[in-house]
C-alpha cells in the first residue's frame, strides 16, 4: 500500500475512531505478502511518573494478550526496558543475559506461535512509543521480511506518534507565556527571587505565576509542576539558547 497514503490518513486523524482504523491500515500494509505477522503499537505519554498513560493497538492473538496480563509479563519483559532507553531496534533472537523469569517468559511466548520479531521503539516530544512486529517463523526464515519491514515503518511512525499525540493526549493545559517562562528558569535552577530579577518581576509575581501554573498543570508543588511541564512539551530546552558542543 502506498506509504504517502498512510502517511495521508494519520495526518487528518480527528478522533480514535479514524486513529484505530488508521493502524489497521497501518498494519495491513506491513503484513501485506508477508505471510502471518502479529503487531502491536503502544505509546507511553510521560505525564505521571508514577501512572504514565499508555495508548494500546494490540493485534497479537487474544490468548496472548490475556496469558500477558494474567502473568504481569510487562513487569520483566525486557522489551520495555530496552525502549525506555534506547532509540535502536532489536530482533527478539538478540536479547541476551534473561533472568529466570525473562526466560520462562520467552518460552511462553514460544509456545503461543512467537517464534522472531523485530522491536522498534520510536521517542517523541512527550513519550516514546514501541513497535511490535512479531512472526511464527523461525529467525532465518523472517529475518529479510522484518528488516524490510522495520526500515518501511520508520517513514511512518512520527506520523503515527503525532495523531495519538494530538488525539489521545491533545488536550494539554495552556499556560501563559510569562508562566511558561517562569517555570523555564526555575527548571535551570534559579530561585524564585534570582527568576524575577531574570524576567523584571518581583518575587510574589514569580510565586503568583508558579502557583497559577500549579493549578493548570494539576501539580501538589513547583518540583512537580517543572517535571510535568517538562514531560508534555510546555517548557522546551534550548528555546531560547542554545549551548553547542564543540568537537
Amino acid at each position: 500500500m502506498n506509504t504517502e497514503k498512510i502517511i495521508s490518513t494519520f495526518k487528518n486523524v480527528n478522533n480514535l475512531h479514524e486513529l484505530r482504523l488508521g493502524l489497521d491500515l497501518f498494519n495491513k500494509s506491513l503484513l501485506e505478502g508477508q505471510g502471518k505477522l502479529w503487531t502491536c503499537y503502544t505509546q507511553i505519554f510521560n505525564s505521571s511518573l508514577e501512572k504514565p498513560l499508555i495508548y494500546l493497538h494490540n493485534r497479537f492473538p487474544l490468548e496472548w494478550q490475556i496469558r500477558y496480563d494474567e502473568k504481569n509479563y510487562h513487569l520483566i519483559d525486557p522489551s520495555w526496558g530496552h525502549c525506555k532507553h534506547s532509540t535502536i531496534p532489536f530482533f527478539w533472537s538478540d536479547i541476551k543475559n534473561l533472568t529466570q523469569e525473562q526466560k520462562a517468559m520467552v518460552d511462553d511466548a514460544f509456545t503461543h506461535g512467537f517464534r522472531s520479531g523485530v522491536l522498534i521503539p520510536f521517542h517523541g516530544r512527550t513519550g516514546y512509543s514501541l513497535l511490535w512486529i512479531m512472526s511464527p517463523k523461525n529467525e532465518n526464515e523472517s529475518r529479510h521480511c522484518l528488516e524490510l519491514i522495520k526500515r518501511r515503518s520508520y517513514e511512518i511512525l512520527p506520523f503515527i506518534y503525532e495523531a495519538v499525540t494530538q488525539t489521545v493526549f491533545g488536550n494539554k493545559p495552556i499556560l501563559t507565556k510569562r508562566e511558561t517562562e517562569v517555570l523555564y528558569w526555575i527548571a535551570e535552577g534559579l530561585r524564585t527571587d534570582e527568576t524575577g530579577e531574570k524576567l523584571k518581576i518581583s518575587p510574589a509575581t514569580v510565586e503568583k505565576h508558579v502557583s497559577n501554573a500549579c493549578t493548570k498543570l494539576e501539580a501538589k508543588n513547583r518540583t512537580q509542576c517543572v517535571r510535568i511541564a517538562l514531560n508534555l512539551g510546555v517548557i522546551i530546552p534550548g528555546e531560547t539558547s542554545f549551548n553547542y558542543y564543540k568537537e
